[in-house]
């Protein structure tokens, strides 16, 4: 009985063996995967990326170049005297005395903004501007490339003409007659001595806005 239970085991042992060799005979392999055809895996290269470039930050207290700035314009201030009004004053009779004509009251006004014309009295004081034409400050530009609309013109006086028409036609405002006059100090000895042929300066024309 002992010697063929053995025969038994053995046997089944020979089997398990038989099965196990069988098994991992059989056995598929793994799929390979197909590139088409026998041609050989391509293998995909790709270019190395640009550097990338470092913004250079200036240290501190390195000078930074801004561009080139245009210079600021600087302003005239106007300058004025004290006038006391006297009786019967107003200020077409002030601007004549004055300037020599009596349309230039405007600048009186502009220089006493806070003064009522129809209310003056003995004894009270006005500003009178010492330029005419700078009543609140002239900004003045820096010297650069002149501008031909801008540059200034010259006007030669015919019968009839006064500085406040020569201003209305040709500055656009009669009461750029101040600036006419300024301009022409040195060839005028008040506002109303204009002679037929006299050659006078002409200032720009002030841009509207």
């Amino acid at each position: 009985m002992d010697e063929r239970a053995s025969r038994v085991f053995v046997g089944l042992s020979v089997l398990v063996l038989l099965w196990i060799a069988v098994y991992w005979l059989w056995v598929p392999n793994s799929p390979r995967v197909s590139y088409g055809g026998d041609a050989p895996p391509v293998r995909t290269t790709y270019p190395e990326s640009a550097p990338v470039q470092q913004e250079t930050v200036p240290a501190a207290g390195d000078p930074v170049w801004m561009g080139e700035q245009p210079e600021p314009a600087t302003v005239i201030p106007p300058g004025f005297r004290r006038y006391t009004i006297r009786a019967n004053d107003t200020f077409e009779s002030i601007a004549r005395e004055q300037w020599g004509d009596a349309s230039l009251w405007t600048v009186v006004a502009r220089a006493n903004p806070l003064k009522d014309p129809g209310r003056l009295k003995a004894g009270q004081v006005i500003r009178l501007p010492n330029e005419i034409g700078n009543i609140q400050g002239v900004a003045h530009a820096p010297q650069g490339d002149p501008d031909p609309a801008n540059s200034e013109r010259t006007y030669v006086v015919r019968s009839g003409d006064t500085l406040s028409s020569i201003a209305q036609i040709h500055l656009g405002s009669s009461a750029d007659a101040a600036r006419v006059y300024e301009l022409n100090r040195d060839r005028l000895t008040d506002i109303h001595s204009l002679r037929v042929g006299q050659e006078l300066r002409l200032p720009p024309a002030e841009s509207g806005g």
